[in-house]
């Protein structure tokens, strides 16, 4: 109908949905067209502008993601999620220490626990993509701290970053508790699914990740910053054409992250070859293109 709170809500419970299925159901279909008809409704009302933004972040549309949310400062300077949700935009374009400061303003601005758990997630997944892997550990156990004082425990999702941690820090058996703890809580979860590919690298079990690897190409993984993981997959097991494919898809699906292609370890077999030069510049250009937008003065 003509309620923005209510198309708002529909579109986020559709792109809800479609992180958990992945590409092959209608649902980020759905959703963009409910939050698309939510801001058509009132471009005034924050959250349908931030869940639009959100989508066009996980669809790879990262410029477009940037002016809306820079658009809704001007008006809205002190709504928590533009600051987070430009947050999220920024760390899959490669700014990280912005993205940072964004999720920091975003707890400033609402300090409840629930908050700070999932701002503080994603704090976490910026400093794994810098190399600071003990400054990611500690940050990890901050939001296991918040989590302590609302009773809860850590989900899958949590667990399986904190598996990767370790595997970066070279960590393999703590890696492999991490991800089989993740694992023992939701056996069908994608994180669970990521973990087992995971734990096959940790183990040195390139079998393992090529099931894995195969589960995830038929299940259609979307959001590029989870696309990326089959990079990762595909060059443990000895597929280079495949994994530029998938870099190819992750970074036109949003994750053009090109400072942290250029350092992640587990691609090193792959900066040989001339398309993957390629890829990178084409990263890095939308990187720029982002930064540059970021820095200029946002327009009605």
């Amino acid at each position: 109908g003509n309620s923005p709170p209510a198309a708002t809500a529909l579109g986020s419970a559709y792109l809800d949905l479609a992180g958990l299925v992945g590409g092959r159901g209608p649902y980020y279909q759905k959703a963009t067209l409910a939050l698309a008809h939510a801001f058509d409704l009132d471009p005034g009302y924050p959250p349908a502008r931030a869940k639009l933004a959100s989508l066009f972040a996980k669809l790879g549309r990262s410029e477009e993601a940037v002016e809306l949310l820079a658009n809704g400062l001007a008006t809205h300077p002190d709504y928590p999620p533009f600051h987070e949700t430009l947050g999220y935009v920024l760390r899959y374009a490669g700014l990280m220490e912005e993205s940072m400061a964004s999720y920091r303003r975003g707890q400033e601005l609402d300090s409840t626990l629930d908050n700070l758990i999932s701002t503080q997630d994603q704090i976490t997944k910026s400093l794994i993509y810098l190399g600071d892997y003990d400054a990611a550990l500690r940050s990890h156990a901050q939001v296991k701290s918040f989590l302590e004082e609302v009773g809860r425990s850590p989900n899958e999702k949590q667990w399986f970053y904190e598996g990767v941690i370790h595997l970066y820090l070279g960590d393999q058996t703590s890696a492999v508790h991490a991800f089989g703890t993740g694992a023992s809580l939701d056996p069908e979860s994608v994180w669970t699914i990521f973990g087992r590919a995971y734990e096959g690298m940790a183990l040195g079990d390139s079998s393992q990740v090529e099931v894995v690897l195969q589960e995830l190409e038929h299940r259609e993984v979307v959001d590029g910053e989870r696309h990326y993981r089959l990079v990762h997959f595909a060059t443990f097991a000895g597929h280079p054409d495949r994994a530029l494919n998938h870099l190819q898809t992750a970074s036109e699906g949003g994750f053009f992250n090109a400072p942290y292609l250029e350092r992640d370890p587990w691609l090193a077999s792959l900066r040989a070859f001339p398309r993957f030069k390629d890829l990178l510049g084409a990263a890095q250009a939308r990187h720029d293109a982002v930064r540059g937008k970021l820095g200029a003065e946002p327009h009605p």
